[in-house]
């Protein structure tokens, strides 16, 4: 239903028929006023995405003070006062990444330091290949890199972070590369997923050659910017994990998981959002107050899960605090496989 005022007139202005109420009888259309101001379009837009009606907050509501039960009702059929699940995740995971991102500084690697090697460095570094070389003989890298390192003609320079320690980086005539780590050419019994990686990874030396601070800081900004599809394609895996844990339970179909996944989730990027604005405001004020508020919600993160657990599936405490667990185990193990995939993705592509 819109919030445009009724027109007085009662011709349909779709099919023209004579319109008895707000809706046209024969094609449905509301029988409003068709010129909007800006505030009304602005007003429209709001209640769009709030549904109309308050849906949102009715909704946010016990989502927040009563875990589990929109999702157990959701699964009983009471929806109608509830926001579609689909809708408020595409809202509320829109608007934490777009705080995120708006935030969030950009990463930079930048914190490494270079120096040419003299000749008493640089034969010291002769002597630990060389003792490389002879451990393993038949290493080509090692070979192709001692022969280097014994090239007078070519410079060498180290790459080190905050504590000296040297990540045996070097560069032949402003090229530069890695000790010891230098991939060798892809052979013929290498997977497809490793020679995706060796060709990525190759690829990735070509394009930012000297440069390696700023490949770094492409690579790992393009990673946190997939985050939200990460988050997005770890749902189903999410309710794939409580369908494994409550499968004796024939009452509940995997639908029924993806819908408690879903609001838990919304429930976590509200809970960050927050998170996010007690840390800003703590570093503004320097109040305890706020770290006090984001300790709390940190706690709060846990067992609103643990309660929406039991509230949703109705099991007992013991078995609930398995389950708890063992889905932590369980979709800390996905996560980190998402990441890595994710990661090589952003090698790769």
């Amino acid at each position: 239903m819109s919030h445009q005022p009724e027109r007085k007139e009662k011709d349909c202005l779709n099919c023209g028929a004579t319109v008895q109420g707000r809706y046209c009888q024969y094609c449905s259309q509301e029988n409003i006023i068709t010129r909007q101001g800006f505030w009304s379009l602005s007003r429209h837009f709001i209640y769009d995405i709030f549904h109309f009606d308050g849906k949102f907050f009715e909704t946010l509501r016990p989502l927040l003070f009563q875990p589990g039960l929109v999702a157990r009702q959701y699964k009983e059929g009471k929806r109608i006062r509830f926001l579609d699940p689909i809708r408020m995740y595409l809202f509320t995971s829109a608007v934490f990444f777009i705080v995120f991102f708006s935030i969030s500084p950009r990463i930079n690697f930048n914190s490494t330091n270079y120096w040419l090697l003299d000749r008493a460095e640089r034969m010291e570094l002769v002597m630990s290949v060389s003792g490389s070389a002879k451990q393993q003989p038949n290493n080509t890298i090692i070979q192709n890199q001692l022969s280097l390192l014994l090239d007078s003609t070519k410079q060498i320079e180290l790459k080190t972070y905050g504590d000296k320690n040297p990540s045996r980086l070097v560069s032949f005539k402003g090229r530069r590369y890695y000790m010891n780590e230098k991939m060798d050419s892809i052979s013929a019994n290498s997977s497809w997923l490793q020679k995706k990686i060796i060709q990525g990874t190759e690829k990735f030396k070509d394009k930012y050659k000297d440069d390696y601070d700023a490949g770094a800081n492409k690579l790992f900004n393009t990673f946190l910017h997939r985050l939200p599809y990460l988050f997005f394609i770890s749902l189903p895996f999410f309710a794939a994990v409580l369908n494994l844990l409550y499968r004796r339970k024939s009452n509940f179909f995997y639908s029924d998981h993806a819908i408690f996944t879903i609001y838990h989730y919304i429930f976590s990027f509200i809970l960050l959002l927050l998170m996010i604005a007690f840390n800003s405001l703590f570093e503004w004020s320097h109040w305890p107050l706020f770290s006090w508020l984001l300790a709390a919600l940190v706690i709060a993160w846990p067992l609103h899960l643990f309660f929406g657990m039991k509230r949703f599936y109705g099991n007992s405490y013991g078995v609930t605090i398995l389950n708890f667990l063992l889905l932590n185990i369980l979709g800390a193990f996905v996560l980190v496989l998402l990441f890595i995939v994710f990661f090589l993705f952003s090698l790769i592509v």
